[in-house]
């Protein structure tokens, strides 16, 4: 009974930061093996971790559902709505950024701006652990629209998951509209370095032209 208690106390504290059933599992073992406890059956570890992190993923996903207000919660639901082209907002969400060029560059910002506009991720997550939303982001991620609104019955954990998807898209977003620009500005810079050089180029040119003319010599009864 005491081994039980630990370990349950142990999973919980765990389940907070961590979300694979073997690393709340092995966490429960190190602190058995630390309090010298005899060590409960697999079967029962296996049991009290998946009910433990149920409960403790159910938490979370209630608090980000009560952050959320009923505008946020249509507009994310509403990403799982298929268009006529097949494609949902899901997909746009997921889409990585296009080659290097300053056409795209406008395409990333403005799908950037989209992606903030939907809602405001970072005050709806605060507090819950990076490594939390990106488990849950992944399984967002491995999903298309059909599955999340047919699978995922209980609303606040399907919109969580999104939630999730959407702040790391946003993360996601910026890098690349960060590289983007820095790709950019390095061509640009090459390109002028090139100008440049160019110039100098041409004007070593006109200085050594100059310099013989003046050294040619000059006959007998020319003009000084």
């Amino acid at each position: 009974m005491k081994a039980r208690k630990i370990a349950a106390k142990a999973m919980t504290r765990a389940a907070w930061v961590k979300n694979h059933p073997p690393d709340l599992i092995n966490v429960a073992l190190e602190r058995l093996a630390r309090a010298r406890l005899e060590l409960p059956a697999f079967s029962t570890l296996d049991a009290m971790e998946s009910t433990i992190r149920t409960q403790v993923n159910g938490q979370i996903f209630q608090t980000i559902w009560r952050r959320l207000s009923a505008q946020d919660r249509a507009r994310i639901e509403a990403l799982l709505v298929v268009g006529p082209g097949g494609k949902s907002g899901l997909d746009r969400l997921k889409k990585p950024a296009r080659r290097v060029s300053w056409s795209k560059f406008r395409e990333q910002a403005a799908h950037l701006a989209w992606v903030e506009g939907s809602c405001d991720t970072e005050a709806v997550l605060e507090g819950i652990a990076a490594s939390k939303i990106a488990d849950f982001a992944g399984e967002a991620d491995a999903a298309d629209a059909d599955v999340l609104a047919r699978t995922y019955t209980v609303d606040a954990k399907r919109v969580a998951l999104l939630v999730c998807l959407m702040h790391t898209a946003r993360a996601r977003a910026r890098d690349d509209l960060a590289e983007m620009l820095c790709k950019r500005m390095a061509a640009t810079n090459k390109k002028a370095k090139a100008k440049l050089e160019e110039i100098h180029l041409r004007q070593r040119q006109v200085v050594e032209s100059l310099i013989l003319t003046y050294r040619r010599p000059q006959h007998p009864g020319s003009p000084m």
